[in-house]
């Protein structure tokens, strides 16, 4: 029994609650939980330097884990967001894009979009002229999910 009160000491519980918050950031990442695990650590850190109650211990867990979350949730943001991976992969693909032919596959009849081929998907596209079905076109750039093209000129 003596082992058993041991093990469920204040700073084991502590220590394994930041290692579970981890895990659990881990598996559905959001980084939120992540903020928590610091949170949970800071009070097993100060556990070793003073004895707090159990009041205090949950007080200084949600002040910790807050300001961990306003302080360094944009830092981490930034480098564990991916946001400029899908930024530069949308250039990767605008530059794989211009430049190309496609197959009309409906009228184009501005303002009124019509649809292209290109690369075995149907695409919508928008162009500053009339364009009949069966016409090939260049593709001169990208809105979104919508292709903008001109007329090849035979």
């Amino acid at each position: 029994m003596d082992n058993l009160s041991n093990f469920l000491n204040e700073k084991v519980i502590w220590s394994v609650l930041g290692i579970l918050f981890l895990v659990f950031e881990l598996m559905f990442p959001g980084l939120i939980l992540l903020f928590f695990a610091i949170g949970a650590w800071v009070v097993f850190l100060l556990l070793f330097l003073v004895n707090l109650s159990i009041n205090s211990q949950l007080v200084i867990f949600l002040i910790a884990s807050l300001l961990s979350l306003i302080l360094l949730r944009k830092y981490f943001k930034k480098y564990f967001g991916g946001h400029k991976t899908a930024q530069n992969t949308d250039d990767v693909l605008l530059d794989d894009f211009i430049g190309q032919k496609a197959s009309v596959e409906e009228d184009i009849f501005p303002p009124a979009t019509g649809k292209v081929s290109f690369r075995g998907t149907t695409w919508e596209a928008d162009a500053d002229e009339k364009i009949q079905k069966g016409s090939m076109v260049e593709i001169l750039g990208k809105h979104s999910i919508k292709l903008i093209v001109k007329l090849i000129s035979n």
